[in-house]
């Protein structure tokens, strides 16, 4: 069997409007920072995206999270903002147990309710990222 060029290109996904160049970045961005402002030396969206792709490749803990990003540090500070470096188990741990966990979840710009996105009332977890975090 022969495959042609044409058969093996992929298109990309249609994507309309803002959604075509948001990033995990700007939504994270849209999560209010409770910390004080003289004691936030490492930023809250990049603290974030480490977490979660420590947490993604398996990280259980803030320990592991701060080992995932400093085995991983030049590669994370190609997209985030580490002017401290990697922030410490103890920093982590200060500002998740500052967030506010009943933060309410609203579409992002382009993307359907969250009704349109749950399976027998609950959501999905693909649906997830369709949202965005707003105190």
């Amino acid at each position: 069997m022969i495959i042609s060029a044409a058969m093996t290109k992929r298109k990309p996904p249609a994507v309309e409007g803002e959604m075509a160049t948001a990033s995990i970045m700007e939504y994270f961005a849209t999560v209010e920072d409770p910390r004080i402002e003289r004691s936030r030396l490492h930023p809250l969206s990049s603290m974030l995206v480490l977490s979660l792709c420590a947490v993604v490749c398996g990280a259980n803990s803030f320990s592991a999270i701060e080992c995932f990003g400093t085995l991983r540090e030049d590669w994370f500070r190609t997209f985030l903002d580490l002017p401290h470096g990697i922030p410490s188990h103890d920093t982590l741990a200060r500002v998740f147990a500052m967030l506010n966990p009943k933060v309410r979840l609203t579409p992002a710009p382009g993307r359907r309710n969250m009704e349109s996105c749950t399976a027998k009332g609950k959501p999905t977890a693909l649906a997830a990222h369709r949202f965005v975090a707003r105190a």
